[in-house]
């Protein structure tokens, strides 16, 4: 695949922002994210206008919405402040020389990943935008717009948004109100010196990998599939409810990830949460920022009846205890600096207990395929699950909306053991790697 590089410009705010919003303050959440951008790209069939039309169109719409998204076009000042100084967004339009359905038919990230304007979760240094478009037009008249956000001022809740109120902005059909993007969540959550805390092993790891041995893969859980799955599972515990979509198939990727270590380790799972309906009064659903918090659910390989059914009934619990009370109680005393004081490294490396990670964020149910910018919706959207090391998956609805694709990171060794545990066979499909 050829790409050829059209134009790179800066777009700016359609009017320029007022002095008193020129300070946009960092919350402990924003601080606690990683320094990278994390991407998206949403596939369009062919908008039926010249690439000139659609593109000015694009920009203007663009540039409107970012007067009332006004830090993604400013620059995070320092650990606590992003400047809205107005600076812009970068805004790059490429031509390529396949047809997009040749991508669709067969998505492999090294070729994927230049329709994206920056490089995949990368670190970010010296004066970098908090927003990047590339417009990819194909020689089959179909758009991939990739689109990426500085992890310190937006979270998956927040980018889909963004995406879906600049579409409402570049549709002409639409006439609905864009409000309360914008929302100072430090006196939920009060920013916080982390200077420390980065040195931590909790920090560590945060980038992209540069090993080769590390990949990723799509396995996709039909609808009919999780039904079943959920069915299996049953009930959670001692609970009467049964574990939703994402409980489910996470339950079950977990299950494997668990299987494949002989030697005695305890497993963490982590989970972002998005907090915005959990708090008291509740945080605008659209306003920009990252507002969700990681949960944890622990267990070990050494425990007997571990399985999918109680490893639900795990994350159930985890998710289940995040609400007002918790979030406020947790950062009023001392929050990620006590917890990560409380984990039991030494202890474990004393017993020859091994602690083995695995990170699983949930994209479902955001708006993504409703992204409409005047010729339709997406037919397919991307995302990267190279993230910060191999363990760790990204799940999205897929685009039926009822079932999930899983973007799963790991080592090629891990992989393949992944990909033939009977569970994964059973409810999830993928192209085998090959050896």
């Amino acid at each position: 695949m050829q790409i050829q590089t059209i134009s790179r410009e800066t777009i700016k705010p359609a009017s320029p922002t007022p002095d008193h919003l020129r300070k946009y303050k960092l919350s402990v959440l924003d601080q606690l994210c990683p320094e990278v951008h994390f991407p998206i790209i949403l596939f369009y069939s062919s908008p039926g206008k010249d690439t000139a039309e659609t593109s000015l169109h694009l920009k203007n719409s663009l540039s409107k919405i970012l007067t009332l998204y006004y830090p993604f076009a400013g620059r995070v000042k320092d650990d606590y402040t992003v400047d809205c100084n107005d600076n812009g967004a970068l805004f790059i339009e490429a031509k390529v020389s396949s047809q997009m359905s040749d991508i669709l038919k067969r998505p492999e990230k090294d070729v994927i990943k230049q329709l994206l304007p920056y490089k995949i979760h990368e670190k970010i240094i010296g004066d970098p935008v908090n927003l990047s478009v590339q417009v990819n037009y194909f020689a089959c008249g179909g758009i991939a717009i990739g689109v990426g956000f500085n992890h310190r001022v937006a979270d998956a809740t927040a980018a889909a948004n963004f995406v879906k109120n600049w579409a409402k902005v570049a549709n002409p059909s639409n006439n609905e109100e864009i409000k309360n993007v914008i929302f100072d969540c430090t006196s939920f959550f009060p920013p916080q010196d982390l200077v420390e805390l980065r040195k931590s092993s909790l920090f560590q790891g945060q980038y992209a990998s540069t090993d080769p041995n590390v990949i990723s893969k799509r396995f996709t859980f039909e609808a009919a599939k999780i039904a079943a799955l959920k069915e299996e599972i049953g009930k959670i515990a001692d609970s009467v409810d049964r574990p939703s979509r994402f409980e489910a198939v996470s339950a079950v990727m977990l299950n494997a990830i668990t299987a494949m270590t002989k030697d005695p380790a305890q497993f963490v799972g982590f989970i972002p949460v998005n907090l915005r309906n959990r708090m008291k009064p509740e945080i605008p659903g659209d306003c920009m920022g990252c507002v969700s918090q990681m949960t944890m659910a622990n267990w070990s390989n050494m425990e007997t009846g571990v399985g999918s059914n109680s490893i639900a009934g795990d994350l159930h619990e985890a998710i289940k205890m995040m609400d007002d009370n918790f979030v406020r109680e947790f950062h009023a005393s001392g929050g990620y600096m006590n917890f990560v004081k409380s984990l039991p490294v030494e202890e474990m490396a004393k017993n020859n207990i091994k602690m083995k990670s695995f990170v699983i964020t949930s994209w479902c149910r955001l708006p993504w395929y409703e992204t409409d910018f005047g010729w339709g919706k997406p037919l397919w959207m991307w995302v990267s699950s190279a993230a910060r090391n191999e363990n760790i998956a990204i799940l999205t609805d897929n685009i039926d909306g009822d079932g999930i694709d899983a973007w799963v990171g790991l080592s090629k060794e891990d992989m393949i053991k992944f990909e033939q545990d009977p569970g994964i066979k059973a409810y999830a499909s993928f192209e085998p790697t090959k050896i």
